[in-house]
Order: C-alpha cells, then sequence, then structure tokens
C-alpha cells in the first residue's frame, strides 16, 4: 500500500513539473533548450506513469520494462540537448550582465564629466569675476596710500592691502584646486607633483613621488578620477592618520596605470572600522570614481603600522 502511495505522489509531482516547466514558455521567449528539458520532464512523468500501470499488472512486465528504456533514452538524449542549448541562456544574462556594467560605467562617466565641467566653470566664473574686483579694489587703496595721510590710516590701508593679496591669493588656490590647469595642460605626474609641493609647504608632512610615466598623458577620464582619488587619500592621512611621510608610486604594468599610496601613519583595522571609513573617509566615494573607470583598488593596514593602498586602473 505505501509502495503505491508513494508511486502516484511521484507521478502527481513529476505532472506538476512539467506543467510548471511548460507554463514558463512565455517567459523564456520560447527557448529551445527550455522547450527540450519540458519534454523530457512530460516523458519522465510518463515514465512514472507506466510504472504504476506495471504495478497494478494491467500492462505485461516485458512491455512496461521495454517501454521505459525507450522513453529513458529519449529523456536522456533531450536533456542531453537541452543542456546543450541552454549555454546561449547563459550567455544571453552574461551579455545583459556585461551591458548593465557598461551602462553604470556610462552613467559614471557622465556624472564625473558633468561634474569637472561644472568645476571648471565655477573655477572660471570665481577667478574672472572676484579676481578682477579684488585687484581693482587693491588699486584704489594703492591710490589712496600716495595722498598725504596720517601714519595710522596708511597702516589701516597698508593692511587692507594684505587682507587683499591674502584674498587674491586664496581665489587663485581655490579655483586651482576646483579645475587644477596644470592636470589640463600637463598631465597627471605634473598635477600631482604641484598639489603635493603646497602640502608639503603648509603641513609638517613629507611626500614623495616616484613615477616612471612622466610626461604620458592618458584618457582625461582617467587623470581626473586618479588625481581626485590621490587628494582625497592625501586630505584622509593629514585628517586621521597622523602620518609624516606619504609615498606616492606610479608607473605602468602590463597596460595598466599602476598607483600605489603609502603613509607611516597610526593605521587601522579593515575589517572592524570599514563600515566607519566609508561614511567618513571618503572611502565610498573613491570607489564609486574608481569604478567609472574600471579600476580597481586593494587595501591593507596594520595597527601602528600606515595604509598601503594600491589601484590599478586599465588605459587601453
Amino acid at each position: 500500500m505505501l509502495v503505491r502511495i508513494l508511486l502516484f505522489v511521484s507521478i502527481a509531482l513529476q505532472f506538476f513539473a512539467a506543467l510548471y516547466a511548460i507554463s514558463m514558455f512565455r517567459r523564456t521567449k520560447y527557448n529551445v533548450s527550455w522547450i527540450l528539458i519540458s519534454v523530457a520532464f512530460i516523458i519522465m512523468a510518463f515514465s512514472r506513469l507506466f510504472d504504476a500501470i506495471a504495478h497494478e499488472k494491467i500492462w505485461s512486465p516485458i512491455e512496461i520494462d521495454l517501454l521505459n528504456k525507450w522513453l529513458g533514452i529519449i529523456t536522456s538524449f533531450l536533456l542531453l540537448i537541452g543542456v546543450i542549448f541552454i549555454r546561449k541562456i547563459f550567455n544571453f544574462l552574461d551579455r545583459i550582465e556585461q551591458l548593465r556594467k557598461e551602462n553604470e560605467n556610462r552613467v559614471l562617466n557622465a556624472i564625473i564629466r558633468t561634474e569637472e565641467k561644472e568645476r571648471k566653470q565655477f573655477a572660471k566664473d570665481l577667478h574672472d569675476g572676484m579676481g578682477p574686483l579684488l585687484s581693482s579694489a587693491k588699486m584704489s587703496l594703492s591710490a589712496l596710500s600716495d595722498l598725504g595721510l596720517s601714519a595710522g590710516d596708511k597702516r589701516i590701508i597698508n593692511n587692507t592691502n594684505l587682507v587683499i593679496q591674502e584674498a587674491i591669493h586664496s581665489l587663485k588656490e581655490i579655483s586651482n584646486h576646483l579645475s587644477p590647469h596644470i592636470l589640463t595642460n600637463f598631465g597627471l605626474v605634473r598635477a600631482i607633483q604641484s598639489y603635493t609641493n603646497k602640502i608639503n609647504t603648509l603641513h609638517g608632512i613629507y611626500i614623495e613621488i616616484e613615477d616612471e610615466i612622466g610626461d604620458k598623458r592618458f584618457n582625461y577620464n582617467i587623470e581626473v578620477v586618479i588625481y581626485r582619488v590621490v587628494t582625497e587619500l592625501i586630505n584622509n592621512t593629514l585628517k586621521h592618520s597622523g602620518a609624516n611621510k606619504i609615498l606616492i608610486q606610479l608607473n605602468l604594468v602590463d597596460q595598466n596605470l599602476h598607483l600605489k599610496y603609502q603613509d607611516n601613519g597610526r593605521g587601522f583595522e579593515p575589517a572592524k572600522t570599514l563600515n566607519q571609513f566609508q561614511s567618513g573617509m571618503g572611502y565610498d566615494n573613491i570607489n564609486t570614481r574608481l569604478r567609472s573607470i574600471m579600476a580597481n583598488m586593494t587595501l591593507n593596514s596594520t595597527i601602528g603600522k600606515g595604509v598601503l593602498i594600491e589601484i590599478n586602473t586599465p588605459i587601453i
């Protein structure tokens, strides 16, 4: 009795699987491999049905055995052909995933290009708008200083001149940071060197740059992203690490631009502080920028031994 119940349950499940597979025809766009596999399910269900018939002794065991052997051969053949054709489904899914990544990179590239365009326009407006006004104010004060003023008035004018001069200098620095003309005109290495020279002067830290690429130029998106990433990493070091030395290495390795960034700061435990690092130290922003140029980054850090970051960017 138990054997009969299990046999009929097996038949019911086989037919349910076959009917469900048939219902998926439209969703699979009538894919040949899915149709073949569904037919194999149907044949397997009938094979179980014939086992039940044999169990009830309606047909002779010899006939049932011969029929099941033929059904087994046909089922195996259909499954084999179906599995061969199903590769097309996987290839299609791989293609969809590749297109998704390409579209994501296009969107990220468009965002970065737009951001850089806005930076450049804002820097130009700031420089062309505020610069002449401050220069005019400085000239007017210089003209006042030639008048017969008291020593106190001249001291006020001189101090105001110094403030305006400092404002002009700050304006140039802000404009250059927003859109570094050195990066556009002279390339990645010169731009990083210019930025680090100012850091070396203003902060108690020594930044060493070693490169093997010289004046070699790359795609503008690559140069902009790597420059922004380097400046972000330097700012992270200044704010969080307590380091007094940074080493930046740039070279070409197997058609990849390889960046190595290392400081001798206090370090941290990446596995423990990753969430804090992502939200508080610009890591998420760095990763977003790097994805736009299909670059990958590895980060290693140990308490008391600083941070080591390596970035590989394909340049083809």
